[in-house]
């Protein structure tokens, strides 16, 4: 059985170690079928930094991001969406060893290593891997490897 479960992550900064998730976007798809989505929007940890570039990206203010739910329920409600599922996922996205890397850092600095590592494969699927390995940017195919203009 092939269960992949497609991330995207909002963030507060660059790095997992200072910066925070606020926004974790979820596809689920098992042996090719769509299965569910689940978006969670989470406040930041007390300590986390917050560029004012990272906010340009996501869109978010301070404040609506200081408005998000408190972050363990947040977490638990993304776990019973997963295990919804009874399957252990391989993660998958764009430039997901960026998504892997803020969801491993959230879920063990909140409690959840090992949900984490229960419910989550180690291999995974980058399709920014994939299109640079194409190389379609060189060959003129598309403007960047930026997953809007791969989909384009």
């Amino acid at each position: 059985m092939s269960s992949l479960l497609f991330i995207d992550c909002e963030t507060t900064h660059l790095s997992a170690d200072h910066g925070a998730m606020v926004e974790l976007s979820a596809i689920a798809v098992i042996n090719g079928e769509f299965c569910g989505q689940k978006t969670i929007r989470i406040k930041p940890h007390e300590d986390a930094k917050i560029d004012p570039e990272a906010l340009k990206v996501t869109g978010f203010t301070v404040s609506l991001i200081n408005s998000f739910g408190e972050i363990t329920p947040g977490i638990k409600e993304f776990i019973e969406f997963v295990d919804s599922f009874e399957c252990k996922f391989r993660l998958a996205g764009h430039n997901i060893g960026f998504d892997r890397r803020f969801l491993f850092k959230t879920m063990c600095r909140h409690g959840f290593y090992s949900d984490y590592i229960s419910r989550f494969r180690s291999d995974y699927i980058c399709t920014y891997e994939m299109a640079k390995a194409l190389e379609l940017k060189k060959k003129g195919i598309t403007e960047s490897n930026k997953l809007g203009d791969l989909c384009r």
